[in-house]
């Protein structure tokens, strides 16, 4: 079953007001409850969730263990907050985030990594609103990390890739168009030579090279 948003298509807005991400598996609930208690649907089901729609199919997954069998998330986000700092950069995101918003909280990490079913999560390195960063697979990754690896030593390791990680995507996100041709021509010319680079890497068409870079680069 695929159902519209409140206030999107014929859905209202209901008691509560519009989209956010409580009113969100609200009505996800909502939408569970009518197939099993009206439309009297039987056995396992599977969800399936994509950008904001991996709000509600992560929390009935691991709300609803003896009815949702399958959980498919597809180019979501971890944390609207954490969205929302990549997408506008800025001392005052942060602030301006928690007075609009009331400090949303999804927990999308936490719910798909405690549901209890078969799960698939699925990201798009070039996706135009969800960055890597931002993505469900990191922050799974990430809160898996900081929960297995007790070790101070591995924490300050971990905590500095993802450091090193985020300096990196920052200075490449404000090269100057010279500079990202210089850096094109330099991977080209290696790409030419076949010097130091991955095995198969050589025969990377130059223009989807170029397009690549120009597309990490806005």
């Amino acid at each position: 079953m695929c159902w519209n948003y409140r206030d999107y298509g014929n859905s209202t807005n209901g008691l509560f007001g519009r989209i956010n991400p409580y009113n969100c598996k609200l009505d996800a609930e909502r939408v569970l409850d009518f197939i099993v208690n009206q439309m009297k649907l039987r056995g396992k089901i599977g969800v399936y969730g994509r950008s904001l729609g991996g709000i509600a199919s992560c929390h009935l997954a691991n709300k609803f263990p003896k009815i949702v069998q399958t959980l498919l998330v597809d180019r979501t986000f971890n944390e609207v907050a954490e969205l929302s700092y990549r997408r506008l950069p800025g001392r005052f995101t942060k602030f301006l985030y928690r007075l609009i918003s009331f400090n949303w909280t999804a927990w999308n990490d936490r719910n798909f990594i405690e549901a209890q079913c078969y799960k698939i999560v699925t990201c798009d390195p070039l996706d135009d609103v969800v960055d890597n960063l931002s993505s469900l697979p990191v922050g799974v990754a990430t809160k898996y990390a900081k929960n297995k690896y007790q070790d101070e030593i591995c924490k300050n390791f971990f905590n500095s890739l993802v450091i090193l990680h985020q300096l990196e995507d920052l200075l490449f996100t404000k090269l100057k168009d010279f500079e990202k041709e210089f850096l094109y021509s330099l991977i080209s010319s290696n790409v030419e030579c076949g010097i130091n680079l991955p095995s198969g890497f050589s025969d990377f068409p130059k223009q989807a090279l170029k397009e690549s870079i120009n597309q990490g680069s806005r």
